[in-house]
C-alpha cells in the first residue's frame, strides 16, 4: 500500500477554499456587470433578469429564432414580476428626437421573435450614444408587415 504523506488532507482542505474563494468572486463580479447593464437601460437590477447579452466580454450565445428570422439583440430581459420580455438595443448615435424607421424595424423584428419564444408581452427600449434610452412598446401589425415583405428583402440582396 501507497504511504498518502501527513500533509494530504490539509493541502485538499487549501485547495477546496481557494475554489471556492474564486467562484464567489467570480459571482460577485457577474452580478456587478449585470448591474451595470440593468443600469444602463434604466431598469432596476432586482427587478429583471438577464437572459441573454451580445455586450463586452460577457457574450451569450442565444439567439432569438423564430418566423423564419434569426436575431441577436444587445440585450434580453425578464421582468421578475410580470415575466414581460425587454429587448435592449444600444446605438452609437445620439438621439436627436426621433427614432429611424430602421431603429424602429430592428427593434420590432426581435421584439416579434421574442414574443414567439417566450409567449410573454414584450417591449423594448433603445439606448442611445449620448444616454438617451427610448421605450417602444412592440406593434404586432408592423411585425406582420415586415414579416410579409421578407421574401422581397431577400430577393433583393440576391
Amino acid at each position: 500500500m501507497i504511504a498518502l504523506p501527513e500533509t494530504l488532507p490539509a493541502l485538499a482542505a487549501a485547495v477546496a477554499a481557494f475554489t471556492g474563494v474564486a467562484i464567489l468572486l467570480l459571482a460577485r463580479h457577474r452580478r456587478r456587470y449585470a448591474s451595470r447593464i440593468c443600469r444602463r437601460w434604466g431598469l432596476d437590477p432586482g427587478d429583471v433578469a438577464i437572459l441573454s447579452s451580445d455586450l463586452g466580454r460577457q457574450r451569450s450565445d442565444r439567439r432569438l429564432i423564430a418566423d423564419g428570422l434569426v436575431g441577436s439583440p444587445d440585450v434580453l430581459f425578464r421582468d421578475r414580476r410580470s415575466r414581460q420580455i425587454v429587448v435592449g438595443e444600444a446605438k452609437s448615435r445620439h438621439y436627436r428626437g426621433a427614432v429611424t424607421a430602421y431603429e424602429r424595424y430592428q427593434v420590432t423584428l426581435y421584439c416579434g421573435m421574442a414574443q414567439r419564444l417566450y409567449r410573454r408581452p414584450v417591449r423594448a427600449i433603445i439606448l442611445y450614444g449620448n444616454g438617451r434610452r427610448v421605450p417602444l412598446a412592440f406593434d404586432e401589425g408592423l411585425y406582420r408587415e415586415l414579416l410579409a415583405i421578407r421574401g422581397d428583402c431577400r430577393r433583393a440582396m440576391d
